[in-house]
């Protein structure tokens, strides 16, 4: 029998992963929304995918919670019906530590695992989903070093990362200088921001010393991390940026989880905090 893996999450993460897990040769079931009920039938790159809506008594061998930060905690309620044991992996973007730590302790006998994906997704239309980056993966490790070993499904699904702890929280560096630059700078696309390469690499110094102070030391040195900050950046030049997508959509940011995580200590941290601010007051209606 195919192992089963859940995608919770219907938006263009929740479409790579499925189309991905599909591919791999894996039985994958969707769940979305109350509102979302039923099967999600759409199409990635071209390819058309039609997924069966997952039912509480059916077994689940591996979750992706492919949705937003904000969004985490409500999603990992799913851990109440699933099978004790089961892999529960987190696909969001930000510093999620908070809620991913209080659905642990929630839910303390599943295997909660930290993930990413670096693919960029963008929505093309209604449930219509593409790939626009040249590189990128499906990544996940532990939530915690004291976490147990990987199960035999989660090394053979995806790319199982022994330092996910590190490459999450470079994540989040990336994430808050283009985001919060290409919103705050009134750009279009994550390419744009080539043409203020000072202005990024200012961000790019604070944000690494927000890092290193908030989150948590670094394994690579700040000239390497930026280096590969631009290459990103180079990578995903023709993406329409996620953010600016929410807020022309009218829907929540993830700021809160990126430039606002100086909040305690926004005085250290002017550059984020202002980003920050500027992007809350473009999300209000």
């Amino acid at each position: 029998m195919q192992n089963r893996v859940l995608v919770v999450g219907r938006g263009a993460i929740g479409a790579a992963v499925a189309v991905c897990a599909e591919d791999a040769g894996f039985n994958v079931l969707s769940r979305g929304r109350t509102e979302h009920l039923g099967p999600w039938e759409g199409s990635l790159n071209g390819k058309v995918f039609s997924l069966r809506e997952w039912h509480q008594l059916e077994p689940i061998d591996i979750c992706f919670l492919a949705v937003k930060a904000f969004d985490l905690k409500g999603a990992g309620e799913v851990a109440g019906v699933l099978p004790v044991g089961t892999p529960i992996v987190s696909l969001a973007n930000g510093f999620i530590v908070s809620e991913l730590e209080h659905l642990r302790l929630r839910y303390p006998r599943h295997l909660w695992r930290l993930g990413s994906v670096t693919l960029g997704v963008s929505n093309t239309g209604y449930n219509q989903f593409e790939i626009r980056s040249k590189g990128g993966a499906i990544k996940f490790g532990k939530f915690q070093t004291k976490d147990l070993d990987p199960t035999d499904i989660e090394t053979r699904i995806f790319d199982w990362d022994r330092a996910m702890r590190g490459f999450h929280q470079k994540k989040w560096l990336f994430n808050t200088v283009i985001n919060s630059l290409v919103v705050t700078l009134n750009l279009t696309k994550n390419g744009d921001l080539l043409n203020y390469r000072e202005t990024v690499t200012k961000t790019f110094g604070e944000a690494y010393r927000a890092g290193s102070d908030l989150l948590g030391g670094w394994t690579e040195s700040q000239e390497q991390i930026m280096g590969e900050l631009f290459e990103l950046i180079e990578q995903t030049a023709l993406n329409e940026n996620s953010m600016l997508k929410d807020i022309k959509s009218k829907r929540p940011t993830e700021t809160n989880y990126l430039a606002g995580v100086v909040e305690q200590k926004k005085g250290d941290y002017p550059i984020l905090w202002e980003l920050h601010t500027k992007i809350l007051a473009r999300s209000l209606p």
